[in-house]
C-alpha cells in the first residue's frame, strides 16, 4: 500500500508539472469510483437473503443514501438487482446470479464432481459439499443436500473463514507453518461458539493430527449441533485445488461414527483427485 509522502523541504523534485486534470482523466476516476461503489452494494446485498433498505445499504456501504439510490437504479435498469415493493427492499438480481454462474462453469470440476457428491451423501446419509479457497476464504460451490433434516450452515457461495471450517482446515493442513500463521494474522481466530478453536498453539496441533489422518473435523466450532468432516482434492502438481465435506448434526454424527465417515470422505476426496487428473501428495 502506498502511503501519502509529505513535503518538508523547499527543495522538492517533482516528476510532473502540476497542471490542472483534464476532463477526461477526471471522468475516468469518476467512472472508476462508481464501478467500485455498485459492487460494494452488491457484495453487501449478498450476505443476506432478506434484502435490505435504501437506510440500510447506506449505513452498510458508508455511502449517503442520494448516492446508493443512484447505483441501485443504474443496477435495477440492467437487473443486477431487484427491488421488492412490498417490503421496500433491494436483492441481488438474476443478472447477478447469471455473471456468477460462469464462474461455477469455468471450474469445470463442480460439474465432475457432482456425481461424487451424491456418492458421499448416499455412503453417509448427510449433505456433502464441495468447496474451494479464494482469497484466504472458503467459498462453497455446490452441495448435494442430505434426505435427511439439516440446517444448512453456509450456503451455495457463501464465504466462511478458513480456520473455523472444517473446509478450511483440511486446506490448512496443506500450509506451511507460516502460511497459516499469515491467514490468522489476516484474519484472527473467532470465537464462534464455545468450541471454536480460538489459540494458534491448539490450531497448530489440529492441522498436525488433519495430517496424520487425512481428513479434519470441525466438531461444532461454527455452529453448536453441526458437524463437518471434509477433505482436500487435489490439482496435477499435488496442491489444493478444492475441498469436499458431509455436514450433519451431532445427533446424527455421533463420536463412533466419525472414524468411519472421514475414511469414506478421504477415500471419496482421492477418487475426484484421480477423476480431475490431478495427483494425491506423496506420503510424509
Amino acid at each position: 500500500m502506498h502511503k501519502r509522502q509529505v513535503a518538508t523541504s523547499k527543495n522538492v523534485i517533482r516528476r510532473k508539472s502540476l497542471e490542472p486534470r483534464s476532463s477526461s482523466d477526471a471522468d475516468r476516476d469518476g467512472g472508476v469510483q462508481s464501478v467500485d461503489r455498485a459492487l460494494s452494494i452488491l457484495e453487501t446485498l449478498a450476505e443476506d437473503d432478506e434484502g435490505y433498505r435504501l437506510s440500510d445499504l447506506a449505513v452498510r456501504t458508508g455511502l449517503s443514501a442520494s448516492t446508493v439510490h443512484r447505483l441501485l437504479a443504474t443496477l435495477e435498469s440492467r437487473r443486477f438487482v431487484q427491488f421488492d415493493r412490498a417490503e421496500s427492499k433491494w436483492h441481488v438480481g438474476v443478472r447477478s446470479f447469471t455473471v456468477g454462474a460462469s464462474f461455477a462453469r469455468r471450474r469445470n470440476f463442480s460439474a465432475q464432481a457432482i456425481p461424487y457428491l451424491r456418492k458421499l451423501r448416499d455412503l453417509t446419509r448427510e449433505t456433502a459439499n464441495l468447496a474451494m479457497v479464494d482469497d484466504e476464504f472458503i467459498i462453497m460451490l455446490t452441495r448435494m443436500e442430505s434426505r435427511e433434516i439439516m440446517r444448512s450452515l453456509t450456503q451455495v457461495g457463501g464465504r466462511v473463514a478458513m480456520v473455523t471450517s472444517g473446509v478450511g482446515k483440511a486446506v490448512l493442513a496443506t500450509y506451511s507453518d507460516e502460511d497459516v500463521g499469515a491467514v490468522i494474522r489476516h484474519h484472527g481466530m473467532p470465537r464462534l461458539t464455545e468450541k471454536s478453536i480460538v489459540r494458534p498453539s491448539d490450531l497448530f496441533k489440529e492441522l498436525e493430527r488433519i495430517r496424520k489422518q487425512g481428513y479434519a473435523i470441525d466438531d461444532e466450532e461454527a455452529c453448536m449441533g453441526l458437524r463437518c468432516i471434509a477433505a482436500v482434492v487435489y490439482n496435477d502438481c499435488a496442491e489444493p485445488l478444492a475441498a469436499i465435506s458431509v455436514s450433519g448434526m451431532t445427533s446424527r454424527m455421533t463420536d463412533d461414527r466419525l472414524p468411519e465417515i472421514g475414511q469414506i470422505v478421504r477415500e471419496v476426496a482421492g477418487e475426484l483427485t484421480v477423476a480431475l487428473g490431478g495427483r494425491l501428495p506423496a506420503a510424509g
